[in-house]
This record gives C-alpha cells, structure tokens and sequence, in this order.
C-alpha cells in the first residue's frame, strides 16, 4: 500500500533537531547512554545478599526396622522395603559489610556514566554540524541550478540578438560571434549538468536525513543563501565558553574523577572484606520405625535435621601482590589523564584560534567578493544599455555577463564557507544549534 504524499517544511534549526531525532547513530547513543544507568542500578543490587541460596527436597525415605546385633545389642537398621514421606529445605545467607567499597564503586561508576555522556555530548554536536553543511549545501545546490538555468536563458538570448545583428547587417557583427557563442554553450551545458548532479546528491542526503519517502516534497524556510546573521563575539570570550562549555573536558573531568575512584576502589581491597554469614537446614521424615506398634507417625528418625548458624566473618586475599599490581596499574591510568589535564584547554583554546582566523578569513573574503559582486553587476548594466545603443560589440556584453556569472558564483561559494566557519566555531566550543543562539544573539 503506498504512503500518502506529504509536505514537509523546515528552518535550519527544525531540520537539525529533525536530523538528530531520526538519526539511528543518536539512538544508538543514547542506547549506550541507558546501559551505562542500568550498570549503576545493577552495582546497587549486586551487594544486597549477593550470597542467598535456597533448596527444597521432597522424596521417600527408608524405614527403620529393630535388630540385635551380634554383642546382644538393640540397633535399628534401615528398611528400604518400607518408605515414607521425606521433606528438607537449607537456606544460606553471606551480607558484606564493606560499605565504603560499595560507595567507591558506585561513584566510579556515575563518574564513567558523566564520561560517557559528554562523549556522547561531543558526537551529537559534531553530528549537528554534519547537518548544518548539509543543510547550506542543499541551499548552495539550489542556487547553482538557478545560476545554470539563467545561463542558458541568456545565452539563447545573446544568440538571438547576434542573429538578428546579423539580419539587419548591423557593423562589426560577424558570423564568427555567433560560432564563438555557440562554441561557449559547452561550458554552459556542462555547469548544468554539475549543477543538476549537486542537486539531486544534496536533496538525496536531505531526505535520507529526515526519513522521508522519494514521493514526499521538501521546502525550506530560506529561498536564499545567505550569510548567517548570528553575530560572533571575540576570541576572549569564546575561550571563556569553551572552558565552560566543551564536552571534551568534562569528558576529561569526568573520566579524572572515574579513575580516581578505581585507584580507591583497588585500594581498598587491599584490606580484608567483612561479612555477615548465615545458614539453615531443616529436614523431617514420617518413616519411622515400621515394626513398632507405635500409630505416632511424627515419631523420632535418625534422618531429622533442626540446624543453623549466624557469624560474622572475615575474608582477606593473601595473594596481595595481584591486587597492588592493579593498584599500581589504575595509579598509571589516572596519571595519564592528569597528564592530559595538563595540557588539554590550552590545546582546546589553540584549535579555537585556527577555527577563529578561518572565520575571520571567511567574514574578509565575503566582503569582497560582496563588492566584486556589485562591481560586475553595474558592469554588466553599462554592458546592456551600451549593447542596446550600439549592438556592433556583443563580446563586450558578452564578456560582462561571463564576469558577473562567475562572480555570483564565488558569492555563493563564499556564503557557503562563511556559514559553516561560524558552524565549525560554534561547534569546537561544544554547543549545538539550538544551544549557541542565547550566546550570540
């Protein structure tokens, strides 16, 4: 049965959010996310009675039968021609005490649960800067088709006019024009063709994001490409919200205190574990003693059993030396992330600076090919109005469109790579689109 057709429309932040609901990487993120939570509760239970077993027993039991052994003795002997009921149940219990080991360990274990979620964190942000380009690309796609398909209209354009220059035998209009226009519809065709190939590969990957159907139609909330308008602070206040914001070093926080608390915890089994042990047994069998004229089924047997215990205990590894080799092992760990520690931000804050002059560097090239832009335009209208007075030199308007076409291009281009600068910026100090509106606005 097929699926109705449906309209979807989106901004660049619906769409974001859209992409990382849909995204099954997300999902299984945050799957990851859930085991780490279920791995707390399961330390928390681990230590309730983590010894508590319990048997039942139902069966026959032999009887007895009354004897004189070869001293004159009265002895009873088992008679397994005459059974009878049997029941028995053994309970044992062992309750550690140890508590600060109990403690330790769930906190290294909340300490890996924040680790794993900034890193989770870390990877849903450069996921929304995956779909940031995605998003502009498609825009830039857009716009390139436009551009292609302008091209052609003027270049049928161009042809009437050299032929009809030609009909009226207008001066210095020559066949060659016309060739030389003609032979040029080669670089017109192909940047269509590049252009349609962008296009279809942008609008693919844009439907394949939101899980949408190939019958299903898209629209965007931006008919342009334009430059971002968010307004980008300086240099010293983005280290401020990288040292505040980066998942990659609360990440590092995180995992400094996990393994502080796995040296605590391999430490502490240094020392002896104390516990709280316990047993019951209870067995009772009706045979009895069969040859007896006694009719009191619950009479004595040698099988009834009435037992138990209650103690504290005491257990201590002698093999130590496997245990401080752990000890010296997680020390080496955590040495190795204050290592890191050590010089972690100031690597941070050196990426941020090499992000930060590519913005600066996209913002200058913007401008310029801004003003190139303005500049061909009003080139190529003092080339049309000079065509319409005098149409003996159409290279000349031909030569001016050619100019203004290329440099609406680079405009484009050069939108495209400021748009995802300020995305690359926003996303090494680890906030995601929604996030980093607040800061910059």
């Amino acid at each position: 049965m097929l699926t109705e057709a449906k309209l979807v429309k989106h901004d660049i932040f619906s769409f974001v959010d859209q992409a990382l609901q849909t995204d099954p990487r997300v999902a299984e993120l945050e799957f990851g996310l859930q085991s780490k939570t279920d791995r707390i509760a399961a330390i928390k239970k681990e230590v309730i009675l983590p010894r508590l077993q319990g048997g039942i027993a139902f069966g026959p039991a032999p009887g007895l039968q009354s004897t004189v052994n070869a001293q004159g003795d009265s002895i009873s002997v088992w008679d397994f021609t005459k059974l009878g009921p049997y029941f028995g149940t053994e309970i044992n219990f062992a309750q550690p005490l140890n508590v600060g080991q109990l403690l330790t360990g769930i906190d290294a274990a909340q300490a890996d649960y924040e680790q794993t979620k900034w890193d989770i964190r870390h990877r849903r942000v450069h996921q929304s800067l995956e779909y940031q380009q995605m998003y502009y690309g498609y825009l830039l796609a857009v716009e390139m088709l436009k551009l292609a398909a302008d091209a052609e209209k003027q270049l049928e354009r161009a042809e009437e006019a050299i032929e009809d220059a030609l009909d009226d035998d207008v001066e210095g209009v020559s066949q060659n024009d016309l060739l030389t226009l003609r032979a040029g519809s080669y670089q017109v065709a192909k940047g269509q063709a590049e252009a349609q190939k962008g296009y279809a590969k942008a609008k693919s990957a844009m439907f394949f994001a939101l899980a949408l159907d190939t019958q299903d139609s898209l629209e965007l909330a931006d008919s342009l490409l334009l430059p971002r308008s968010e307004i980008v602070p300086p240099l010293d206040t983005l280290r401020l919200w990288l040292r505040a914001e980066s998942p990659e070093l609360k990440r590092l926080k995180a995992g400094l205190s996990a393994k502080s608390s796995l040296v605590q915890l391999e430490k502490a089994k240094l020392g002896p574990e104390f516990f709280v042990f316990g047993s019951f047994k209870y067995a009772k069998s009706w045979a009895g003693d069969r040859k007896g004229k006694s009719r009191d089924v619950f009479s004595e047997d040698p099988i009834n059993t009435l037992s138990g215990s209650l103690g504290l205990g005491l257990r201590y590894k002698l093999n130590v030396w496997h245990t401080a080799e752990k000890v010296r092992q997680s020390k080496t760990d955590l040495r190795q992330l204050q290592m890191l520690e050590n010089y972690a931000a100031s690597g941070l804050e050196l990426q941020l600076e090499d992000y930060y002059h590519e913005y600066l560097e996209s913002q200058t090239r913007l401008e310029a090919v801004q003003k190139s832009l303005r500049a061909t335009d009003a080139m190529l209208k003092g080339a049309a109005m000079a065509f319409d007075l005098d149409p003996s030199n159409p290279k000349a308007l031909l030569n001016a469109y050619v100019a203004n076409m290329n440099m609406q291009k680079d405009y484009y281009f050069e939108v495209y790579r400021y748009n995802m600068a300020v995305a690359k910026l926003m996303t090494h100090l680890g906030l995601l689109l929604q996030d980093y509106l607040p800061y910059l606005n």
